[in-house]
């Protein structure tokens, strides 16, 4: 059976809890549910280009398969995008930059990410994190149907 999992890292802030802490909690339930693709979204790459995707791949053996997508750079040069984490290498990948409407609550801007995978006969995933805003999120799902 192939195992998916979709996870919102919500970035490295301490809204939920310190990453240290919380690195350790998302890398035991990977242990325990073993899936073979997780798809992330609200993801930090800091300024020395260590990400949360590759520190998990680090404490999870088998996960050797990271791609970080950057979505948007802030002054400090850390990024904030998306992420898939595999035990499955990916075959074909792509991204769809998502609409952002200047003035609304949702200041981010945010991709969809596609990845092509062999296992099983061959499954495309997509990753998605749609903003929160309606008119925003709509325009969003307008920009994944045209990718799809």
């Amino acid at each position: 059976m192939f195992r998916v999992m979709t996870l919102n890292l919500n970035y490295d802030g301490a809204r939920h809890g310190a990453w240290p802490e919380r690195r350790a909690l998302v890398a035991a339930e990977l242990r325990r549910w073993q899936p073979h693709l997780v798809a992330l979204q609200a993801v930090t790459q800091w300024n020395d280009g260590d990400n949360q995707a590759e520190q998990l791949s680090r404490e999870l053996p088998g996960y050797v398969h990271v791609w970080f997508e950057p979505a948007m750079t802030g002054p400090d040069n850390t990024a904030k995008g998306m992420a898939f984490l595999a035990r499955v290498p990916f075959e074909r990948r792509g991204t769809c930059r998502l609409t952002r409407r200047d003035g609304t609550d949702d200041g981010d801007q945010r991709t969809l990410l596609r990845a092509h995978c062999a296992a099983s006969g061959g499954i495309e995933f997509y990753n998605a994190h749609f903003s929160w805003v309606a008119e925003q999120a709509r325009d969003n799902i307008r920009d994944a149907l045209r990718f799809l």
